[in-house]
């Protein structure tokens, strides 16, 4: 939500700006608009009235720590609160605080990375294999993999970005492409179905296909999907 505005027309009717970030096409801006029926100090209840599906009942109250952890383990477990301890110690024991550094910023849902976005167009495969896959990737997952990922330093190895709802993978350095993902949409979720690996040895010189599909899983969870250390680690 990244706007609340009420309407002024008596009638308790909120306009909220949202950004629907897990879309299997992408983040989306819409707006809607609900009416307060119920107002308590600590939650609201009201009605969305959305013209392209039936009244729906929401209670709205400030976010706890625990129904993060019970409800969303997959947003704590990818952006645990001691990743932004360093610039603001209290996001450890206030969950608003925590949210606010977690995803305070648009653009981390609307940003994406683009092909043209890092040095001059690296040139096609000249030679490929295609390797079949199974591997399916949550909500979230889908939305951090269109995130994409840009290099900043020199030991930032890989480019990645979507195109075609094909995950491209390229080496920072040299430009070649090494892999492409081909995805499909279930539901709010992608499923890799297979991946097409640079198979040219003047570019890139291919692994065994089980150790190649390992190395790409590896390189997909720790590049993409922001698995960070624990605590203890």
């Amino acid at each position: 939500m990244t706007e609340v505005r009420p309407l002024r027309t008596g009638r308790g009717v909120l306009r909220l700006a949202l950004i629907e970030a897990l879309q299997p096409s992408g983040p989306r801006r819409h707006i809607q608009h609900l009416t307060i029926v119920h107002h308590a100090p600590d939650h609201l209840v009201g009605t969305f009235n959305d013209v392209y599906s039936a009244p729906s009942t929401a209670l709205i109250t400030a976010i706890s720590e625990r129904w993060l952890q019970e409800f969303r383990p997959d947003w704590w477990q990818r952006f645990p609160a001691h990743a932004f301890a360093a610039e603001d110690p209290a996001v450890l024991t206030d969950p608003q605080r925590y949210l606010h550094a977690a995803f305070a910023d648009p653009a981390c849902w609307t940003g994406r990375v683009k092909a043209a976005d890092f040095g001059p167009p690296g040139r096609p495969m000249q030679a490929a294999i295609t390797l079949p896959m199974d591997r399916l990737f949550t909500p979230l997952e889908a939305n951090l993999l269109r995130a994409g990922f840009l290099p900043e330093v020199m030991e930032d190895r890989w480019f990645a970005y979507m195109l075609d709802d094909r995950l491209h993978l390229r080496r920072s350095w040299t430009g070649e492409l090494i892999y492409v993902v081909e995805l499909v949409a279930e539901g709010r979720a992608l499923r890799a179905r297979s991946v097409a690996v640079n198979a040219d040895n003047k570019a890139y010189h291919m692994a065994p296909e089980a150790e190649e599909r390992d190395r790409l899983n590896r390189l997909i969870s720790g590049l993409l999907l922001c698995r960070w250390p624990s605590a203890d680690a």
